[in-house]
């Protein structure tokens, strides 16, 4: 048997003894073609843009758990950008689709879209929607991702200049600010 309970015969699934021959092909029937055109889909539509604190690169505590979740969900495919202006909201920032700037982020590869979506779609919640863009990578090509836009534009947050948000000052990015244990503090932690 396969992992989906097949024994070689693609009519032949684990439950197909408690169910007739009948209503078996009509249950296939109808959910088939919607099963074909989700996969296609997300076959499709497996990038996802990040710009902020979901980057793989990215240090900062905001966003640390998604992070390390969307990463063990995806695989990097590099830097990359889009057009539009980045507004520092605090702790994380926020993508406003309209405008002529550039969003300097990272693009990955969704190992199951539907899976990482149905979380991530919560996670930002409902002050940012997900958008499909037109993305170009550094090394060079243009894909089509998804990305989590703000859905009204910011009053009273200021833009970041340059489009990264990791230029700004913090612990926002590995590269900037490297993590590094100190052995006095270490040993100040284990005297209590």
């Amino acid at each position: 048997n396969d992992k989906f309970g097949h024994d070689g015969h693609w009519f032949s699934p684990r439950w197909a003894g408690s169910i007739s021959g009948a209503a078996l092909f009509v249950c296939l029937w109808r959910i088939w073609p919607a099963r074909l055109i989700i996969s296609h889909r997300s076959i499709q539509m497996a990038h996802l843009f990040v710009y902020g604190t979901l980057r793989p690169e990215a240090n900062d505590p905001a966003g640390r758990r998604a992070r390390e979740r969307l990463g063990a969900e995806s695989r990097s495919v590099g830097p990359a950008a889009t057009h539009g202006l980045l507004y520092d909201l605090g702790r994380y920032p926020g993508l406003w689709c309209a405008g002529d700037g550039r969003v300097v982020g990272s693009v990955v590869e969704l190992a199951g879209p539907q899976a990482t979506f149905a979380w991530l779609d919560l996670y930002e919640g409902g002050e940012y929607e997900r958008v499909r863009r037109e993305v170009a990578l550094e090394a060079g090509g243009v894909v089509e991702a998804w990305l989590y836009a703000l859905r009204r534009r910011p009053t009273g947050a200021a833009s970041v200049q340059g489009g990264d948000w990791m230029s700004l000052a913090g612990p926002r990015s590995t590269a900037l600010k490297p993590r590094v244990s100190s052995p006095s503090r270490r040993y100040r932690r284990s005297r209590t």
